[in-house]
């Protein structure tokens, strides 16, 4: 009858697994908000993670009618380069494919800061095009220069109110060393 479980839920998890060594990080959504879809989950789930865990400099790329804006992303990249603070970018796994698209088209590569996060959601299925996981990855490092440790995806299951996380960041903290399987709150 209420979000509280959710919310509960989502927040541990993603403290967990996405910045299990830090509180708040600069953070760029490439999804639409909860502004612009508030009956979405993973709208909510954006937006919480902004809230919750996202720095004063944290933006959203996505905007009303014009979609994500891939422009404004490279350029925000291209700022970031040479700085010493990471980010976090949050988004759906095919915002991301259309964002590396644009990027292979121009030539474009980023060198993001050491500790940056790419955290998508979704599948690859039933889109476009389809795209291997391991195409996907071989796409963030060659775009963003970050090693796979740095990738999480996120399974949410809106259904039963949960998510299921990569967890390469919080292994590699804990333990040394990435494992690449999922967990559950």
């Amino acid at each position: 009858p209420t979000l509280q479980v959710w919310d509960k839920s989502m927040a541990l998890s993603f403290a967990e697994f996405v910045l299990p060594d830090t509180q708040r990080m600069t953070t760029w959504v490439i999804s639409p908000g909860s502004d612009l879809n508030p009956n979405s989950s993973l709208s909510r789930y954006v937006s919480r993670a902004v809230e919750l865990y996202g720095s004063e400099d944290s933006r959203n790329f996505y905007h009303a009618g014009s979609g994500l804006d891939m422009e404004g992303l490279a350029s925000a990249m291209q700022a970031v380069q040479g700085r010493v603070e990471p980010v976090l970018i949050l988004g759906t796994t095919f915002s991301y494919v259309h964002f590396l698209d644009y990027c292979q088209e121009r030539s474009l590569q980023f060198t993001l800061p050491a500790g940056s996060i790419v955290f998508d959601t979704g599948g690859l299925k039933g889109q476009a095009r389809e795209v291997t996981v391991e195409e996907l990855h071989q796409a963030f490092t060659a775009a963003f220069c970050l090693d796979r440790s740095r990738f999480v995806n996120m399974y949410g299951m809106t259904e039963l109110s949960s998510q299921l996380y990569d967890r390469t960041v919080s292994s590699s903290v804990s333990d040394a060393q990435s494992m690449y399987v999922k967990s559950g709150p």
